[in-house]
């Protein structure tokens, strides 16, 4: 390794390259929070909370409190990962947290 004409030497080859791993990660993380911030380009962390009657699907939930202006299947998407569902199916009585559009 070279700067301005003078060659630098790595005393410790291993200590040096634990030193790069963890850099690497310190900054993966950064990233990767500053990117989980946001989830899909929502950026109103406020939510408010419905409760599931019987009968109906994350679609008429989404269609109920939709602003329009966003696509369903994301909508869907996104209350799916606030509220770590696995599947779209739903019960009564089931707690979401959807996303509140002004």
């Amino acid at each position: 390794m070279y700067i301005k004409g003078k060659k630098i030497y790595i005393k410790n080859k291993i200590r040096f390259g634990i030193f790069l791993i963890i850099i690497s990660l310190f900054i993966m993380i950064i990233i990767n929070s500053i990117f989980l911030h946001k989830v899909r380009g929502y950026e109103n962390d406020h939510y408010q909370t419905v409760t599931v009657n019987t009968g109906e699907t994350l679609w008429d939930i989404v269609n109920r409190y939709s602003d329009g202006e966003h696509d369903i299947r994301e909508e869907i998407h996104h209350i799916k990962i606030i509220n770590n569902l696995k599947t779209s199916y739903l019960f009564p009585g089931q707690q979401l947290k959807i996303p509140k559009r002004e």
